[in-house]
């Protein structure tokens, strides 16, 4: 920046002091000012600004110092002075300490019997003033994730190559209340149904264990909605096995268009034809039964009328895995 009109002195300080970017330009502004005949007016009309405010840098720059072109205090210099005596201020943060998990319409009414007489949002303030509001601690933050919706070609690509993963409600009597787990191959339509008493992460990861097991083949993927059921360490098991995770799009059931449709079935087919005992164990050995007959001898209309199965078999007669085959066969219904 040349400098034509300041003093001299304020050349050999001037690299010395570090300003603001809107110091530096008021900087300018003077530095033109000075350099034109100290012409207030063809100043401002150089830098778009007022006159007066020209005049006013102008007052209050020092050349020894450059800190006079920053920002002052906008402080008011008249601050409004609080109504509320000392001896009530006193009071208050008395009441606060003693009972500080009260809020400020207990500690109004706490006052009011004392005959002191301070509103709810004053007492706030001064709560506020002495650093004496309570802070709630923060729940469990879910991991950001990134949530990637499954290619199509996922779909029918072959057995195990994406599998549904959901939780229903069911309540084999009023008051109480299970989560029936459902794992879905898209391909073959084949499920694993497990009803558990907690809906949580870790039921979760350990339905998917069971589910790994008694699907028959390897799971390539897995997708499912975005419940807090299947974050944390459902996920971290999904990691362990390095099985991809996908996630429908919120409030978007259709993207799990087919395990949603076999729940409606588990309603018109088994729950509704079904009286569940109280146990939940003696509940999931007919569970275990419907399932059986779901996957081996029930048809299947998406499937051309095959069983899920059937649809499996079909898959390995023409890929040839003879291991996935025999599972298959043991699980038949005669």
């Amino acid at each position: 920046m040349r400098l034509f009109a300041l003093p001299s002195r304020f050349y050999r300080v001037k690299d010395a002091v570090s300003l603001s970017k809107a110091a530096r330009l008021r900087l300018r502004w003077l530095d033109f000012y000075f350099a034109h005949g100290r012409n207030a007016s063809l100043t401002a009309r150089r830098f778009g600004i007022s006159r007066e405010t020209v005049r006013r840098w102008v007052r209050r720059f020092d050349p020894r110092d450059l800190t006079t072109l920053e920002d002052g205090s906008r402080r008011p210099h008249r601050v409004r002075a609080s109504a509320t005596p000392d001896g009530v201020v006193r009071r208050i943060v008395e009441l606060r300490r003693r009972h500080p998990a009260w809020s400020k319409y207990k500690l109004h009414a706490l006052l009011a019997r004392e005959g002191i007489f301070a509103s709810a949002s004053t007492i706030g303030r001064i709560l506020k003033r002495y650093d004496l509001v309570r802070t709630r601690k923060k729940g469990y933050k879910r991991t950001k994730l990134e949530r990637k919706r499954p290619p199509r070609a996922l779909y029918r690509a072959h057995p195990g190559s994406l599998v549904q993963m959901d939780a229903k409600y069911v309540y084999p009597t009023p008051g109480v209340r299970w989560f029936q787990f459902t794992a879905l191959d898209t391909c073959t339509r084949r499920r694993v149904m497990r009803l558990l008493s907690s809906l949580s992460s870790k039921s979760a990861t350990r339905f998917l264990r069971e589910a790994a097991n008694e699907l028959g083949f390897a799971i390539d993927t897995v997708q499912t909605d975005n419940g807090s059921e299947f974050l944390r360490y459902f996920h971290e098991a999904l990691d362990e096995l390095r099985i991809p995770h996908y996630f429908s799009r919120p409030h978007t059931p259709k993207d799990l268009a087919m395990l949603e449709r076999s729940h409606k079935t588990d309603d018109d087919e088994f729950y509704s034809q079904t009286e569940l005992p109280l146990d939940i164990c003696e509940a999931n050995a007919l569970l275990k039964q419907w399932q059986l007959t779901y996957n081996s001898l029930r048809p299947h209309q998406a499937l051309g009328y095959l069983t899920p199965n059937e649809k499996l078999n079909q898959y390995i007669t023409k890929t040839g895995t003879p291991q996935t085959a025999s599972y298959v066969m043991n699980q038949n219904i005669v």
